[in-house]
């Protein structure tokens, strides 16, 4: 299931304080993936007109009443995509242009890979696997873990394992990103432990 992410908490879901009518300008998460909130207030302005991009230029992509701003403009953005959003009330002349807030549309499923693990047969009772998302998400990506038959169980790279019996192992890792998306399959590492010769 795709999912959104704004790109820093700073940027895109906390306030900024802008300039004359609108104030608050933020973009808030969508129900519908693709598609966010540009949500604000405009007191006193009978208009209020919302821009892709940074400086108020070109066309509006929404338009509407300073109580439509409160609830949310629903905009449409492009899979995978950095979108700059900035605002303009309209009252009895044009506010200055908002600050400008930047949203991040995230569809993409973290990838793990598995960078060190023990080879397909060791004689060692303890092994250190290695993992990273590859894919260009931001630092925060949380996994999980799952060893042969227990339950997943949030772990972190370098993941150790310890007072292994003999015989076949299975590790399972899972990725998540910041902005919720899951990694549709698991990497497993399967290997054994042997008896020293």
């Amino acid at each position: 299931m795709a999912s959104v992410r704004p790109i820093s908490p700073t940027r895109a879901r906390s306030w900024s304080r802008v300039r004359d009518f609108v104030n608050g300008l933020f973009v808030a998460d969508p129900q519908v993936a693709g598609a966010p909130l540009v949500v604000g207030s405009a007191p006193g302005a009978d208009t209020v007109a919302v821009y892709a991009g940074a400086n108020c230029g070109g066309e509006p992509i929404a338009k509407g009443t300073a109580a439509e701003l409160a609830s949310g403009f629903q905009v449409s953005v492009a899979a995978n995509s950095e979108t700059t959003f900035s605002a303009v009330a309209i009252g009895a002349q044009h506010s200055a242009c908002s600050e400008p807030v930047t949203y991040t549309e995230d569809s993409t499923a973290p990838r793990t890979r598995v960078t060190m693990g023990p080879g397909v047969k060791t004689r060692k009772r303890t092994a250190i696997f290695r993992f990273k998302d590859v894919t260009a998400d931001p630092p925060g990506t949380a996994f999980a873990c799952k060893v042969d038959k227990e339950k997943w169980k949030h772990c972190a790279s370098p993941f150790h394992l310890k007072h292994l019996k003999l015989g076949h192992h299975l590790l399972e890792i899972r990725a998540t990103d910041l902005a919720g998306n899951v990694e549709p399959h698991p990497v497993k590492r399967s290997f054994r432990v042997i008896r020293k010769s």
